[in-house]
C-alpha cells in the first residue's frame, strides 16, 4: 500500500491508521523588516584575534538548527518584527503543513502575537527552503529601549489537504536575543556600517526601559561609570585628539579609558541606539585648568575612595543638549553623582576650580575600530 494518496481526493479527510506520523521541525529563522521598512537593524560581530580584532556582518538566517547558529536581532521600539521560517521533515511528499507561532518576551512575559496566526503550505520537496512562504508579522514591540529574550513556540501540524483535518506532530521552542533601540541607528561609523552586537548589547542593557532620549542618555552615562569595567588613565587614550579615530575594541580589551574614550564610547552607544548625541571638548586649545574634587571612573566600588583634585590640559564630555560625562563623579559633600543632563553652567560649577575653562565645538567621532 502506498504511504501517500492524492491530496485532492475527498477520502484523505480521514487519517489512515496504517500511516505513521511525519517528522516536522523548524530548521531556520530569518528576522527582517517589511519591504521598505527601516525598523530592522543588521548587526556586525566584532571578535578579537591575535594582533588585532576583526569581524564580519551578521547575515540572515539569524537562527539555524544545524549547523547551530543563534545570533541576536535588533529592532526599533514600537515597531513590528518580520519572521520567516524554514521547515524540514521526513515523509513521502506531497503533504500539507500548518505552522503556528506564538511569542513571549521573557523578561516580563509580554506576549507577541503573529499575523497571520498560522500559515499552511504544501511540501513537495523537504530540501527546498520555505522562507518565502512562511512569513509572519509580529504585534508591536514595547515602546521603550529593551534588552530581551524572545521565546517563540512553534505549533506544527500536518494534513492531507489544505483544509485539514489537522493532526498534531509536536511543538518546538526557539530562543532569541532581541535588542530594541530608540530609533534607527543615527550614524553608522566607518569603516563598519552596522552596529556592533557586543556594544549594542551593552547600550540596551544600560538604557533598558528608557522611553525618552534624556532618560536613555542618563542611563548610558551612568552605566559606563558604574560598570566597574574601566579604570581612569589621563595620560593616554584610544582616541585621536580630533576624534577622527576611536579604537573602541582596544579600549574594551584594555579595561581603561581617558575622557575622550569615555565620551566617544557614550556617543557611539547613543548613536547606535538611534539618539544623535555628540561630544565636546572643554578648553580645546589646551591652556589647561585645575578641577575641583571629583572621583574618576574606577574599578573600585568604594565611593569614599578615589576623590581627588588636579589639573587637566583639556577635558572632553558627551553632549545631548546638556552635558553627560561618563568618566567622573562630582559633588562629594552633597549628592555624589555622575554628571548627567547637566546644563553647562551647572557642570562648570561642579568641576572648574581655576585656570582657563572654555567650551569648544562639538565634533562627532568619525571612525570606529
Amino acid at each position: 500500500m502506498p504511504r501517500f494518496i492524492d491530496p485532492n481526493s475527498p477520502s484523505v479527510k480521514v487519517k489512515s491508521n496504517t500511516l505513521s506520523d511525519p517528522t516536522i521541525e523548524v530548521v531556520g529563522i530569518i528576522f527582517t523588516g517589511a519591504p521598505g521598512a527601516i525598523n530592522y537593524h543588521p548587526l556586525y560581530d566584532r571578535q578579537p584575534k591575535p594582533g588585532y580584532p576583526s569581524g564580519l556582518n551578521i547575515d540572515p538566517p539569524q537562527w539555524l538548527k544545524s549547523p547551530s547558529k543563534n545570533e541576536p536581532i535588533a529592532y526599533t521600539r514600537n515597531t513590528v518584527m518580520t519572521v520567516k521560517a524554514d521547515i524540514s521533515g521526513t515523509y513521502d511528499t506531497p503533504i500539507w503543513v500548518r505552522i503556528t507561532p506564538s511569542g513571549v518576551l521573557t523578561s516580563d512575559n509580554t506576549s507577541i502575537n503573529f499575523s497571520p496566526s498560522s500559515r499552511i503550505i504544501q511540501v513537495t520537496d523537504w530540501g527546498v527552503e520555505d522562507y518565502d512562504n512562511l512569513i509572519f508579522s509580529s504585534s508591536a514591540l514595547p515602546n521603550e529601549i529593551r534588552l530581551d529574550s524572545l521565546s517563540i513556540s512553534w505549533s506544527l501540524q500536518y494534513g492531507y489537504s489544505s483544509d485539514g483535518p489537522w493532526y498534531d506532530v509536536g511543538s518546538q521552542v526557539t530562543e532569541h536575543q532581541i535588542y530594541v533601540t530608540y530609533d534607527r541607528p543615527y550614524y553608522l561609523f566607518s569603516p563598519f556600517y552596522r552596529p556592533w552586537k557586543q556594544v549594542l548589547y551593552t547600550a540596551c542593557h544600560y538604557a533598558n526601559g528608557a522611553t525618552t532620549t534624556s532618560q536613555a542618555s542618563c542611563m548610558v552615562a551612568s552605566g559606563i561609570y558604574n560598570s566597574l569595567q574601566f579604570s581612569y588613565r589621563s595620560w593616554d587614550s584610544h582616541s585621536e585628539f580630533d576624534n577622527s579615530k576611536f579604537e573602541l575594541w582596544k579600549m574594551l580589551s584594555a579595561g581603561w579609558m581617558d575622557c575622550m574614550d569615555g565620551s566617544n564610547y557614550y556617543t557611539v552607544m547613543m548613536r547606535w541606539l538611534g539618539i544623535p548625541a555628540n561630544q565636546v571638548k572643554i578648553d580645546e586649545n589646551m591652556q589647561g585648568f585645575y578641577y575641583k574634587e571629583l572621583r574618576p571612573i574606577s574599578t573600585s566600588p568604594d565611593l569614599d575612595a578615589g576623590w581627588q583634585t588636579g589639573y587637566w590640559n583639556f577635558h572632553q564630555v558627551g553632549i545631548l543638549t546638556n552635558i553627560y560625562d561618563p568618566v567622573i563623579m562630582v559633588d562629594r559633600t552633597g549628592t555624589p553623582r555622575v554628571p548627567a543632563n547637566m546644563d553647562m553652567p551647572t557642570y562648570k560649577g561642579y568641576v572648574f576650580a581655576s585656570g582657563t575653562f572654555e567650551w569648544g565645538t562639538s565634533a562627532l567621532v568619525s571612525s570606529v575600530y
